[in-house]
């Protein structure tokens, strides 16, 4: 296994193409970000520094690689159920931030849980937009359809309350799944409107708060490009 982590190169015919490799995380970890930490660092001075500054903590570290091209630094934890306020790396102090991976859709087939590009289906010429087949137009004026909750907005906007994963959601979901994760929605608000309209039912609950549900932790908003770090020594 670790050998395979350690490749950066893969040969197609007569081709070296780049490739960056890691260990998928395990369904207990949770993910945190640190912003504005990754400058020409390699992926081995990354994990390790991550590593060996933070210790003697009540977590281990699984991973620590750059967050696509951008300068976040993306790091899993294992054996804790939130992620650390703080961490140390490359001598300065960052503040932590919980990580909310978004849903990843295929504009392929149309459904949820892998990319377009790894699509087990047929290439078809569906539209990005409505998801219909029909010509392509310079300014498109079919109406959005989204992918993850089927209403009428873009797949993965801001609108879409379906646009981040949950633990387990899909696990053991295929591609050949047809339940929508609107319709399962609704039908969850109508029986916990059916359960309010018992007498006597969900009487131990907090005053306005749903059935089956427990009160969100705030998460926190981050300026652009992340919370900044001070230095190590300046504590």
């Amino acid at each position: 296994m670790k050998r395979y982590v350690k490749l950066q190169e893969l040969q197609i015919k007569d081709q070296q193409h780049p490739l960056r490799a890691y260990v998928a995380a395990p369904d207990d970890a949770i993910k945190g970000i640190i912003y504005s930490a990754v400058y020409d660092q390699t992926q081995e001075e990354l994990f390790e520094d991550i590593i060996n500054l933070n210790k003697s903590r009540d977590y281990t570290t699984a991973d620590a690689r750059q967050l696509g091209k951008t300068k976040s630094l993306l790091i899993t934890f294992i054996g804790t159920n939130e992620v650390p306020r703080e961490i140390i790396f490359f001598g300065s102090i960052y503040t932590c931030c919980p990580f909310k991976a978004k849903v990843e859709t295929c504009f392929n087939c149309r459904r949820a849980g892998h990319r377009a590009g790894v699509c087990p289906k047929e290439k078809t010429d569906l539209c990005r937009r409505c998801g219909e087949q029909h010509p392509v137009k310079e300014q498109p004026d079919c109406t959005p359809k989204c992918i993850l909750c089927n209403r009428d907005h873009f797949t993965g906007t801001r609108k879409c309350k379906q646009r981040f994963e949950r633990p387990g959601y899909f696990k053991g979901r295929t591609s050949t799944s047809t339940e929508n994760p609107w319709q399962r929605g609704q039908q969850s608000k109508d029986r916990r409107a059916e359960s309010i309209a018992s007498p006597g039912a969900n009487s131990d609950r907090a005053p306005g708060q749903e059935e089956g549900t427990a009160e969100a932790a705030p998460t926190p908003s981050h300026p652009s490009g992340g919370p900044r770090a001070r230095n190590v020594q300046s504590r």
